[in-house]
């Protein structure tokens, strides 16, 4: 080598190793978090001011997401890992929002992303599918309140004061095996009342007026019933189908876009 190329050489040090090492952005930094703009519950569970934001999934994530062994709970937990919150404990978060969020994170990650559908039509009575985009789900918004805690006057003058389900008591849910139920539901939702007196008060409760009170909340706690407005693929009649599996909805799958054949790049050329 000679003197002049001698002199364009870098030498590195050990110590200036570590440094660079220590010095390493975090992988997150390459993927750019978005801003939630919109949310089922239109952030009024949260304080004034407070955000949310997301990033796409990576490779590492759709693996772990792969892994059919995984629980509810430990799928939750690794989503969380992709989102932030500024202003309130993850944790916090609605679970019907952090649904939404997931399949905003889904849209972000793939491009048109569908699911299958299957429905009896009502026109036609056949049975169909179709593959509609997830973005194509409406959820209901909260018409009858302005706040949240939902304050409720029951019949025997006793206030109940409801909050929709956050991730920490899906998880606290999960972690006490409960059944999926309304009575269960509707008795951890109740802010002002210890579970098992919640759900006591409510099992035993025999005003109808009470009783239909009960069944508007758990409606309106969860956001209304999901639905998407789709056309009969035999008859073309549109349909509304209520859709009961968001959560499924939410998780990621792949769709391979381009091939392997396609990526790769002859030396050739």
């Amino acid at each position: 080598m000679n003197e002049e190329l001698l002199d364009q050489v870098k030498i590195v040090t050990r110590d200036q190793i570590k440094y660079d090492i220590d010095n390493v952005k975090p992988i997150e930094s390459l993927s750019p978090y978005i801003n939630v703009e919109e949310l089922p519950s239109k952030f009024l569970p949260y304080p004034k001011g407070s955000k949310i934001s997301y990033k796409t999934f990576s490779y590492g994530e759709l693996e772990q997401w792969a892994n059919t062994s995984l629980a509810d709970e430990d799928k939750i937990k690794l989503a969380l890992s992709g989102i932030k919150t500024e202003g309130f404990e993850i944790t916090d978060l609605d679970l019907q929002d952090f649904y939404y969020i997931m399949m905003l994170r889904k849209l972000s990650t793939f491009n048109s992303p569908r699911f299958k559908l299957s429905f009896e039509c009502p026109h036609c009575a056949n049975y169909t599918t179709v593959t509609p985009e997830l973005s194509e789900i409406e959820f209901s918004e909260l018409e009858l309140i302005d706040e949240i805690p939902v304050l409720v006057e029951m019949s025997d003058k006793k206030i109940l004061e409801f909050k929709p389900m956050t991730i920490s008591d899906f998880l606290r849910f999960k972690k006490s095996n409960l059944e999926d139920t309304k009575l269960n539901r509707l008795a951890l939702q109740v802010r002002n009342m210890e579970f098992e007196k919640a759900l006591e008060y409510i099992t035993n409760s025999t005003s109808i007026d009470d009783m239909e009170i009960l069944d508007e909340l758990d409606v309106l706690l969860n956001f209304g019933n999901q639905k998407i407005t789709v056309s009969c693929s035999d008859c073309g009649n549109p349909v509304i189908v209520p859709i009961a599996g968001v959560s499924a909805l939410a998780e990621p799958f792949r769709k391979q876009v381009r091939s392997l054949k396609d990526s790769i790049i002859s030396r050739k050329k």
